[in-house]
């Protein structure tokens, strides 16, 4: 979604094994705070919108299947 978390791989967690002083842990710096709090919390509502759609969408389909399971009988 936004830059503030790095994406996972493999080399990195690898990495991170050897990395006994917290040196690579540097993602999400910024110097400008308020950019750093504008990307979270565009963050969390895009995060909270996709849910939302999700949760939508499954009420939806799960409505139009106990319709036609009455529609049925």
């Amino acid at each position: 979604m936004t830059d503030l978390y790095p994406r996972p791989s493999f080399l990195r967690g690898m990495g991170s094994i050897l990395d006994v002083f917290g040196v690579f842990k540097e993602h999400g710096v910024t110097n400008d705070a308020e950019r750093a709090d504008a990307q979270a919390l565009y963050s969390d509502f895009r995060a909270v919108g996709v849910d939302l759609a999700k949760a939508m969408s499954r009420y939806e389909s799960e409505r139009k299947g106990s319709s036609q399971k009455h529609s049925k009988t």
